[in-house]
């Protein structure tokens, strides 16, 4: 298991518990009792923290008996050595074995469903940009507008002139033009998926030589009328619920969404059924399951004749990818490739960065305009993570749309005591502003997720790449006209060396009072 070694001792009430002797951190500190971890579920955009998200509140270093009416439930940190509950655990979150740049989550620990991580918030944020219907392409106008003039002038006149009624062509214009009217906007609605649009985009992680894989699906329903949907899932491991369109997690609702009730429903085909979206409106839905591949992909890294080869033999086609990772000296390097199909195979040539943010490029003007938002922040405020309102209104790069920035960042800011706002929520909202309505499905915020905050081992590598494919297969009833499909491929290729097994500081036979630590063991 490579767990840190314990340090056992006496609680203030005389009873023999233990800590983490390298982490001061006690047995139910979540991060260091499982390594278990889902991108989707446990990746942090803000890093390991350094105290377990999930400590009750400074009683609990005490072992306070007013814990024991918290209406707060989670693991009681409170349960330490005496000679340490005078200071607060902190763990060695350079240790990334155990943390890496995960998190724990308040009541699941880690591992948990989880709306509000990093790939969730990216995921949201992506849908929210890129989620509705797409205007008719200029190719379609060009071609109806064709075809209008074509049987407006020369095949009318044709028609009467072979009657001898040439004159009567021009009765028959009123009565063209009514009827290509209809049929434009008929076509043009089937076009543009009037009617309903669906927009998936998902995350799958897969581990090297291993043939299933854990989907992240994510998908925005956008329907003009009032629908009442039903979703088949794709096995019956997957879960299906509703996906918030607020990203604060204090803020579960929006005015614009409407709650109702929904039924999973668990027969022979897993089903989410009466998920209601009202009139012009998107709703969010949030699905895992764990899905077959239909093959593996493996990793050779033959260190003596300097040779790395990538296989894929799954029934996916992984484009724009690259393999990242760190030498055994921990330098990033990365070997780029467009695309390697079904059944291929790929020799890999690796090269240093500085940065794995410099590997892709921006594919999306969402990407870009976020990219000059953070450009803008960094400029200003360097490394602060948050900062007043007023003082981010008044960057010199934004006075033209001073205005708009404060309103927007103000009603972010409801509910809270101070007038402030993050990185993030600046970030987004310049975005949203200085946006011209590209619609362009793009996985670049998912990506740069997971590039900025997943950690890399020395000797480690993965995989990242696009598939087009979506291999899951969630089913919508009523179907929609016009449907987008996008999915990120993560595959952990090699893990880093693991941790020297280190034996226990002490042992709890030196003690002679002795619990029953089956409740923390």
């Amino acid at each position: 298991m490579r767990l840190p070694s314990r340090r056992f001792a006496e609680n203030s009430e005389s009873t023999t518990v233990f800590n983490w002797g390298d982490y001061g951190t006690t047995a139910y500190d979540p991060m260091i009792r499982s390594t278990l971890r889902y991108l989707s579920r446990d990746l942090s955009a803000t890093g390991t923290q350094s105290l377990p998200f999930s400590t009750l509140d400074e009683l609990s270093i005490n072992n306070s008996p007013i814990l024991n009416n918290s209406p707060i439930p989670g693991p009681n940190f409170g349960i330490r050595p005496a000679d340490t509950t005078d200071q607060l655990a902190v763990r060695k979150i350079d240790e990334n074995w155990h943390f890496g740049g995960y998190q724990d989550a308040e009541y699941s620990g880690v591992a948990g469903w989880n709306d509000y991580g990093a790939i969730s918030s990216a995921a949201r944020e992506t849908l929210k940009q890129t989620a509705g219907i797409s205007p008719p392409s200029s190719g379609f106008v060009l071609k109806m507008l064709t075809v209008y003039l074509f049987i407006l002038v020369p095949v009318n006149w044709l028609l009467f002139r072979i009657i001898g009624k040439v004159e009567y062509a021009w009765v028959a214009v009123p009565v063209i033009a009514l009827v290509a009217a209809f049929t434009v906007v008929k076509l043009a609605s089937l076009d543009i998926g009037f009617a309903r649009s669906n927009t998936q985009i998902s995350l799958l992680e897969v581990h090297a030589d291993y043939p299933r894989a854990h989907m992240a699906e994510y998908s925005a329903l956008y329907t003009s009328l009032s629908t009442r949907y039903t979703a088949e899932l794709d096995n019956r491991s997957a879960q299906s619920l509703p996906f918030s369109i607020s990203d604060r997690e204090d803020q579960k609702s929006q005015s614009a969404e409407t709650l109702s009730q929904v039924t999973l429903r668990r027969t022979v085909e897993d089903e989410l059924q009466g998920f209601q979206i009202q009139s012009n409106s998107t709703g969010l839905l949030h699905t895992e399951a764990m899905i077959n591949l239909g093959g593996v992909i493996s990793f050779s890294n033959d260190l003596e004749t300097g040779k790395t080869i990538l296989s894929n033999s799954t029934l996916m086609t992984i484009e724009d990818a690259a393999v990242i990772g760190r030498d055994r000296n921990g330098q990033l390097q990365f070997s780029r490739f467009e695309t390697i199909e079904s059944g291929e195979e790929v020799t890999l040539k690796f090269q240093p960065c500085l940065t794995l943010d410099s590997i892709w490029q921006p594919t999306s003007e969402i990407s870009t305009l976020r990219a000059t938002a953070e450009s803008i922040w960094e400029s200003n405020l360097n490394e602060k993570e948050r900062a007043d309102i007023n003082e981010v209104c008044e960057f010199p790069q934004i006075q033209d749309i001073k205005g708009t920035m404060r309103r927007l960042l103000l009603a972010k800011n409801e509910g809270r005591d101070e007038s402030n706002c993050t990185k993030i929520e600046f970030i987004a909202e310049y975005a949203k502003i200085n946006s011209t309505g590209s619609t362009k499905v793009s996985l670049d915020l998912v990506r740069q997720s997971i590039l900025r905050n997943l950690a890399l081992d020395n000797d480690e590598y993965r995989l990242i790449g696009i598939s087009q494919d979506h291999p899951g297969n969630t089913v919508f009833s009523p179907a929609a006209t016009q449907t987008i499909k996008r999915s990120l491929v993560v595959a952990h290729l090699q893990r880093g060396e693991l941790p020297v097994a280190k034996r226990d500081v002490n042992s709890i036979k030196d003690l002679k009072n002795i619990s029953n630590l089956d409740l923390i063991d």
